[in-house]
């Protein structure tokens, strides 16, 4: 194969099992339903990703047994009926040429969710995560006992059921992640103290599973090396866990970094780069010579690096095949051009678990619901209209003319992209970068016509012979009139991204308004060594970003020594810097070289509105809808205006509503028994 990739595409073993490649699809929650069941959606979700180009398929996490609370949703937990429902899954996936492999878990612990009167186990009495008021209940060495030879039971049914391997879940502060951390485990019995003892646990389960499925069946460990918390888990204290560990018949390891509230180090976001996690494969491979595989947003440049280097063995992709299911048959055939790459944004992907959602994604709405929301080519071309030439406006026109409709896509600007082409200016967004790249070959492949500089009103004749049009025109900057905001000095964020080594001077920096763009620009210059003062008047920042990209936003500006100034509005600006007011109703002067206004965004609304009044057909998408959202927002409206173009309307649109209503209902219960910190 005349590939710069081949080496990752060779063949390697995995104890008894041979992998066509070295990618292994990473364990992700579809959080299909409430009972975690192998439903036919989540196996049809992961059959798309089998057929692929992955060697080997590894399954969301699946119960031993109803251990805790969290477990005990696991409706066929440690039961018949999990196996029967096993051997379904890998009847259906096995037959795309791919290895599976189960992940099994012994429960949450203090990460567990805990309705009234149910107790959450652990190694140690410990605050839960969601509730701190709430505590877990020590687990006896009966139970300990009795869970070490269920998971040998277990063991032996997925071999029966036909997975090729089964991992052990032991990362992220999870149950066994307790008992093996000191922070957690203050047991002073044979399973607490040393690190022998913290060990003893994972050790006997290796052991007991290796007693039920032979000498040389796959048995895998998936662990954090580093919780990036401060009193937790270090490199260090990891590695002399590996030590003990590694003395067992364990056949390989699985490593990550971090753990609940760490700052999104369980899924990456774009903030921290490519291959997040190797830090933790090399921390490992100074203490065993077993084979060694990661995730952590790798791309095939970081991949065959590593492998070429021994840091890994085998390569974790999970995001990148939620985005694109054909990511790793379009890398081996060298077309990169055509990946979809994933945003890293996690709020379709991981943040719909914590809402108790089934999974989706940002850049593949179809994602986890591929057959339902297919876009099949047209019987019955239209002449449809786009216009706005963002995300929205550009998803729309792709998905449309690749469905064999007329399309003309217009923008008032000079290119397409939109906001886009300023959100992808930071050294920190390089998926942003690569979407909008992506967004603009798939329109100019797709035969869409693009027309530029071109604003459409209600009056434009472009609209009198369209069967469908689709309105993506965006918002603008807000620019208030401030005293002084005309100043020199002061500029607006979006020009602060185009216009850089122009408009900001001096090394003083005050940015005001406190959300995502805000934010980011902070973060940006205090990466380039700047003294920037971020002004808020709310008592957060990044108010509205996802739980896990927002936490690690937060962490980032304090570790770049960003100076943050809550409760705290603008009240003018000087030629020395900028007026402000405290929550108290003090007034004082913060000095900046260059003031950067970042007051967010007003959607075009009443334009949109407009357009529609005139035009019935016509369907509203993104920024324009009355409330300005993310990429992924406009993505998901574009797609759901095409998918109604052609097929049975009144039915898609009775599956929609039961959809949203059912969504209503999953972030009802949600927010009373997994409130998030």
């Amino acid at each position: 194969m005349d590939n710069k990739y081949a080496k990752l595409y060779e063949p390697i073993q995995l104890g008894n099992v041979t992998l066509k490649n070295r990618f292994i699809m990473a364990p992700m929650s579809t959080c299909d339903n409430l009972g975690f069941h192998m439903t036919d959606t989540m196996i049809r979700f992961v059959e798309e990703r089998a057929k692929g180009g992955v060697a080997m398929i590894m399954t969301e996490c699946q119960a031993v047994d109803k251990i805790d609370s969290m477990t005990s949703n696991y409706k066929t937990a440690g039961t018949p009926n999990q196996e029967k429902e096993w051997k379904n899954f890998n009847q259906r996936v096995k037959r795309h040429g791919v290895k599976t492999c189960v992940q099994l878990g012994a429960g949450a612990g203090q990460n567990t969710v805990v309705p009234p009167f149910v107790k959450a186990l652990s190694a140690s009495e410990l605050p839960l995560y969601f509730k701190p008021n709430k505590h877990t209940t020590a687990m006896t060495v009966k139970q300990i006992h009795e869970l070490v030879a269920t998971f040998g039971k277990v063991a032996a049914s997925a071999k029966r059921a036909g997975f090729d391997a089964v991992e052990i879940h032991a990362h992220t502060g999870y149950m066994l992640d307790q008992f093996i951390s000191a922070c957690w485990n203050h047991r002073t019995d044979e399973y607490g103290g040393s690190v022998e003892n913290r060990a003893r646990i994972v050790v006997e389960i290796i052991e007991e599973i290796r007693k039920n499925v032979g000498p040389e069946y796959p048995i895998i460990l998936r662990v954090s090396m580093d919780h990036k918390m401060p009193n937790q888990r270090t490199p260090e204290e990891s590695m002399e866990l590996i030590k003990v560990i590694d003395k067992t018949s364990l056949t390989a390891y699985d490593v990550d970094l971090g753990c609940y509230g760490s700052g999104a180090w369980g899924v990456t976001p774009d903030y921290y780069g490519d291959a997040a996690f190797l830090p933790a494969a090399r921390t490992i491979r100074k203490v065993t010579d077993k084979p060694v595989m990661c995730a952590g947003a790798h791309t095939p440049d970081t991949a065959l690096e590593a492998v070429e280097k021994g840091e890994i063995d085998y390569v974790m992709i999970g995001r990148q095949l939620i985005a694109d299911p054909q990511f790793l048959n379009k890398v081996q055939e060298g077309r990169m051009e055509d990946v979809r790459p994933c945003l890293r944004c996690n709020n379709y992907c991981i943040c719909h678990f914590f809402k108790l959602l089934p999974l989706s994604c940002a850049v593949n709405p179809a994602a986890a619901d591929e057959e339902m929301m297919n876009i099949p080519r047209t019987a019955k071309p239209q002449n449809v209209v786009v216009i706005g030439g963002g995300p929205g406006g550009m998803e729309a026109a792709i998905l449309a003319a690749n469905a064999g409709h007329r399309v003309t896509l217009y923008d008032k600007a000079d290119k397409l992209g939109g906001q886009m082409n300023v959100a992808s200016t930071p050294s920190f967004k390089g998926q942003m970068k690569k979407l909008l790249a992506y967004l603009e070959r798939e329109v100019e492949k797709s035969g869409a016509e693009v027309v530029l500089n071109t604003a459409i009103t209600p009056d434009s004749p472009e609209l009198s012979k369209a069967d469908q049009i689709v309105v993506a025109l965006g918002a603008d900057p807000i620019f208030p009139k401030i005293p002084g905001i005309d100043r020199k000095h002061v500029i607006e964020v979006q020009e602060a991204h185009t216009s850089r080594a122009q408009d900001i001077k001096g090394e003083k920096i005050v940015v005001l308004g406190g959300g995502f763009s805000g934010c980011e620009m902070a973060l940006e210059l205090a990466q380039e060594g700047k003294q920037v003062t971020l002004v808020e008047m709310t008592d957060k920042l990044a108010a509205k970003a996802n739980p896990e990209n927002g936490t690690a936003l937060r962490l980032l500006l304090n570790q770049y020594k960003v100076v943050q100034r809550l409760k705290t509005k603008v009240v003018s600006f000087a030629d020395d810097g900028v007026v402000v007011e405290t929550n108290d109703g003090r007034q004082e002067t913060i000095p900046a070289d260059t003031a950067i206004v970042a007051f967010g965004t007003r959607p075009l609304s009443a334009a949109a509105q407009a357009i529609k009044d005139r035009y019935p057909q016509a369907v509203i998408v993104g920024d324009c809808t009355g409330e300005v959202g993310l990429v992924g927002d406009a993505i998901h409206d574009a797609y759901e205006a095409v998918w109604l173009f052609d097929g049975d309307i009144s039915k898609k649109k009775k599956y929609l509503k039961k959809r949203k209503s059912q969504e209503k209902f999953k972030l009802m219960l949600s927010s009373y028994i997994m409130p998030h910190k």
